[in-house]
């Protein structure tokens, strides 16, 4: 019998062993865990700090893009928007960049804006000649019209007088006839 107990002991032994193992392992994980903590947030807010200027930086370029074509008016704000953002020290170390890419957008947004400006004016002057020829048309219809009329009416009356005419030299025919 002594025997046996001593197996069962070396049986169980393993086991003793491995939970002893995995709590030693899950505790030096903890304290692993525990020491790094203060890097580890430390990282994860240099990250956000980070992505937070690039973000910026990327939302500056973004303004300088459209879905549709912009109107000027549009451009004009975005423009203005745009010259309020401090480019300060609160960007940190992307101070420089920030401060270049504001320069570049507002370049281009500038070019975008004299281009809209230039074409929407152009598009009033081509919609005021349009009117403007338009209303020379409908002047040209209705002087056409009139002046049909007139030559109609002019025709009726020389027709009406050659008809009198035509009547009175039937009654003075008639006349003659009569006598």
């Amino acid at each position: 019998f002594p025997t046996r107990r001593s197996s069962d002991l070396l049986k169980e032994m393993p086991k003793v062993v491995e939970a002893e193992l995995r709590e030693f392992v899950t505790k030096m994980d903890n304290l692993r865990d525990a020491t790094r903590k203060p890097l580890t947030d430390w990282e994860q807010a240099e990250i956000a700090r980070t992505d937070k200027h690039v973000d910026g930086i990327q939302a500056i370029k973004d303004l300088a893009i459209f879905e549709a074509t912009p109107t000027a008016t549009h451009v004009a704000d975005i423009i203005a928007q745009l010259e309020l953002v401090a480019i300060s020290d609160t960007w940190e170390e992307f101070l420089a960049e920030a401060a270049q890419v504001k320069d570049q957008t507002l370049a281009k947004l500038r070019g975008i804006l004299a281009e809209r400006t230039q074409y929407e004016a152009d598009q009033a002057e081509l919609a005021q000649r349009r009117a403007e020829a338009e209303a020379q048309a409908q002047r040209d219809r209705d002087a056409e019209i009139a002046r049909v009329a007139a030559e109609q009416a002019q025709r009726q009356a020389e027709e009406r007088a050659q008809a009198e005419r035509d009547a009175a030299a039937r009654r003075e025919q008639d006349r003659k006839s009569v006598v």
